[in-house]
């Protein structure tokens, strides 16, 4: 369910996995998305991918928009025609940054989510598990001032089009679970919505959209910047290493058997 896994601490601090686990009285554990930046600390991992981002113009989205309009002139291009042809063939469309009915809008975006995981195969993905959506519900029920949920919607009339619930830290959007309904896929609601976004997001403080791990067309199409997410296994002790053990066999065996 997570983007990142880090140590939270000041940039001088210093570390190691198996430092970290001892003080924690955790005896194993398996992470990813561990952002490159943890490296400062003597965190580190294995197996490299990409994550992509959008850093917003100093002088705001409108500015950014026009600048990418310069720099890629048919993306820009071809996402205002969508736009204009979805206006025209189901309405006026309305964009909210902030849902003005997070709780029915958070049960259309599972719902759609959970379709969207089905059609590409994704049926263990963590919202068909209750818990993991009701962390969801009780994130936006729960707002602090250092991290907060936003959930974003665009709709014709009443129906969703598009919608993506995330995260706000220290300037920055989490672009977490962004989702559109299949039946409107023709005028690339999720390029709409994400371009709203980026108009909306520098009046609101928000100066970075992180798309997280993954090298998508979709996330190259605004993307400013990249960087390096890791993963691994990591042990101490005894008991650490036979649990180590265990999990890569469990891994060998679920491998093999596909």
């Amino acid at each position: 369910m997570t983007d990142y896994v880090g140590l939270i601490a000041a940039p001088d601090v210093q570390t190691s996995w198996p430092a970290l686990l001892r003080g924690s009285g955790v005896a194993c554990l398996h992470f990813t998305h561990l952002d490159e930046t943890q490296q400062r600390h003597g965190l580190s991992g294995h197996v490299p991918r990409k994550g992509l981002r959008t850093v917003i113009h100093a002088d705001g989205g409108a500015a950014h928009w026009q600048c990418l309009r310069v720099q890629d002139k048919k993306l820009v291009g071809d996402t205002e025609r969508r736009e204009r042809k979805l206006v025209k063939d189901y309405g006026a469309l309305t964009f909210r940054l902030r849902s003005d009915r997070p709780r029915e809008d958070l049960e259309e975006l599972i719902r759609l989510k959970r379709a969207q995981y089905l059609r590409t195969g994704h049926p263990g993905a963590p919202l068909f598990d209750e818990r993991y959506a009701g962390l969801l519900q009780h994130l936006l029920d729960n707002p602090s001032p250092s991290c907060e949920s936003v959930l974003s919607t665009l709709t014709v009339g009443s129906h969703l089009v598009a919608a993506h619930l995330g995260m706000v830290a220290n300037g920055v959007l989490h672009y977490w679970f962004p989702v559109y309904d299949e039946a409107f896929s023709a005028y690339s609601p999720g390029r709409i919505l994400f371009r709203q976004v980026l108009l909306a997001a520098s009046g609101q403080g928000i100066r970075t959209i992180d798309r997280g791990e993954g090298d998508t067309q979709a996330k190259r199409d605004f993307a400013t910047e990249s960087h390096l997410y890791f993963r691994g296994l990591v042990s101490t002790g005894m008991q650490g290493r036979l649990l180590e053990w265990a999990q890569r066999v469990e891994w060998r065996l679920t491998n093999q058997s596909r």
